[in-house]
């Protein structure tokens, strides 16, 4: 009876561990699987928003080049100041009036304009209109109704010379007045009194914008576009249904700014619609998996006596083990191969344990020697003080004064970057030391290195990592004279806005960065980032150098992504490099 007893204890608890177990296991499977369903979803969200914010930039751009190109001509403002403050009437400026109509006219009337869009118009106030689609011209009439009630052309007039993108419309030129369009407007001025002279208008069929903002109506999937003013440019019939929280969550939402048009697009999907299909193939492997197991209850009984017999003997083996012990396994009688496999895997893991012990000896032995070395390195500077104190005192000896100048500042350079007693500074001594660096890169490179300096007194106390300037202005000499260039200006601006931030601006007059490496490095921050954000102790360690990814590492280090790093090429030539926070925000961002 008590044998009886023990065996249905044993078959109980075998059981409710095996039931536990894969009920664990499926519902661990299951956030697995539908977390990963929900990330893949996600980004197929993220990757249609770039491809239709990189397809609608694509058109915008070509649009944009066209009157761009129209504006090129070297006759084509002359030409519309021309219209604009001749009187149509005096005889004397006929001739005039004629040719600029005539260039005008010749200026759109061009085969790659007529291929590639569905209308190109120029308009004046005075009511001159051209478009290089010969299938309409309007009246008079609707000219003026045009310019009177167009608000965009109003907004565009502000916009000096920027182009403004007019969301779906009707064709206003058509006779019929029923073809959708989309397009941009730019507005001429005369260059001088900053009166408008005229509007260039480009056109495309709206088609174009639905054939990129479409997606299948299975995917349930719903976008909406605005433009930078604010104006829908496309919203499609089909949002998601439900809006309704799955598993206590919205539905997915993505939204980005096209870079070149600055267009805003958001792009939604019902969640229920993206992981049904996963949450029922989860559902129909769990029911069979538990069928599987009630089944195999009736056969655990046969086990549990089998697996009794050599406990008892696995148990003694188990009190025998001692840490530095050398492992045997235990001489089982009557054993079947699963408790045969627990014996080795306790053999096993005896010899993992001494060899973790090992290398926990190792570990300690090389932290003892990084101290050393970390102790080492602050013994170092010290000769290198004296050193310069030496070639100083020479200075004076031989009545140069620029010699004990630079060793001075030399030797505030190195006592400013090896001194460990804390990792943060604040703006203003990162400032005086960036200048006395370029203070002796000036000595180096005379008139060939400029640079000038502003801040906002405001920010001067805002605590940042030391060393984070300095690598980025060294990268931006070496790369411009690395590249050619004889002269190089290099210009630090540290500001103060309106919500309580600060913002250090540093940029070159030099070369700039080509379009691939700027994205390579933007890569790189973000595998920072993505690394910085693991558990891993030890990542910091990894990082090494003094370049942007380690000045980019070093900043989410100390900010814990409570700050903003931007590298562009200026429009004029050049880099510049933005890092920027908030006021109240200093390490691990508190």
């Amino acid at each position: 009876m008590k044998q009886a007893g023990f065996q249905a204890r044993i078959l109980l608890t075998y059981s409710l561990f095996v039931t536990v177990l894969i009920v664990s296991f499926s519902l661990v499977y299951f956030i697995s699987k539908v977390s990963k369903t929900d990330k893949a979803v996600y980004q197929d969200l993220v990757n249609r928003a770039d491809r239709m914010s990189d397809q609608l930039d694509t058109v915008i751009s070509t649009m944009d080049f066209a009157s761009t190109d129209i504006l090129s001509l070297s006759e084509f403002i002359p030409s519309l100041v021309t219209l604009a403050h001749f009187e149509r009437d005096d005889g004397r400026y006929q001739k005039d009036i004629v040719e600029a109509l005539k260039y005008i006219e010749k200026s759109i009337y061009r085969y790659s304009l007529m291929r590639d869009f569905y209308r190109v118009s120029v308009y004046t106030p005075s009511l001159d209109y051209y478009s290089n689609n010969f299938d309409s011209y309007p009246e008079k009439a609707t000219i003026r109704r045009w310019l009177d009630n167009n608000i965009y052309l109003e907004r565009s007039a502000n916009l000096s010379g920027r182009i403004m993108v007019m969301p779906m419309y009707l064709d206003p030129w058509d006779v019929e007045g029923q073809v959708p369009v989309m397009g941009i407007i730019r507005a001429v001025d005369d260059f001088q009194e900053g009166n408008i002279t005229g509007y260039i208008e480009v056109q495309n069929p709206y088609s174009i914008v639905e054939k990129i903002f479409n997606t299948p109506d299975e995917m349930n999937i719903g976008v909406t576009t605005r433009t930078r003013e604010g104006e829908i440019l496309y919203q499609s019939l089909n949002s998601p249904t439900s809006r309704r929280r799955v598993f206590f969550r919205e539905p997915y939402t993505y939204q980005t700014i096209s870079e070149y048009s600055h267009i805003s697009i958001e792009i939604s999907r019902d969640r229920w619609a993206g992981i049904s299909a996963t949450v029922k193939t989860i559902w129909i492997f769990f029911m069979i998996t538990m069928a599987v197991l009630f089944i195999s209850l009736y056969g655990i009984r046969y086990f549990t006596i089998q697996l009794t017999r050599p406990l008892r003997e696995l148990r003694k083996h188990i009190d025998t083990i001692e840490l530095g012990s050398l492992p045997t396994s235990a001489n089982l009688n009557y054993a079947n191969n699963e408790i045969e496999a627990l014996d080795f895997a306790l053999t096993h893991f005896h010899n993992r344990l001494n060899e973790a012990l090992k290398r926990e000896i190792v570990s300690q032995s090389l932290q003892l020697q990084a101290n050393f070395d970390s102790l080492q390195a602050q013994v170092n500077p010290h000769f290198l003080y004296n050193l310069l104190n030496v070639i100083s005192s020479m200075g004076l000896e031989s009545g140069n004064e620029e010699i004990c100048d630079v060793c001075d500042r030399t030797a505030a350079l190195l006592r400013y970057s090896t001194s460990t007693g804390e990792r943060d500074t604040t703006i203003k001594f990162e400032i005086d030391h960036v200048m006395n660096y370029l203070s002796l890169l000036k000595n180096r490179y005379e008139h060939k290195l400029t640079y000038s300096c502003f801040l906002d007194e405001k920010i001067l106390n805002v605590k940042i990592p030391k060393m984070i300037l300095q690598p980025i202005i060294e990268n931006s000499i070496n790369h411009n004279f690395q590249k050619g260039r004889t002269k190089v200006h290099i210009k630090i601006k540290g500001f103060h806005n309106e919500v309580d931030g600060w913002l250090l601006c540093i940029s070159d007059d030099g070369s700039g960065i080509s379009e691939n490496k700027l994205k390579q490095i933007r890569t790189r921050f973000s595998e920072i980032r993505e690394v910085l954000n693991s558990p891993s102790s030890n990542v910091e360690l990894n990082l090494g150098g003094l370049g942007l990814a380690n000045t980019y590492a070093r900043l989410f280090l100390y900010y814990q992504d409570q700050f903003r790093f931007k590298i562009d090429n200026l429009p004029k030539g050049g880099v510049e490099i933005q890092i920027s926070g908030e006021m109240n925000k200093g390490p691990g961002g508190k």
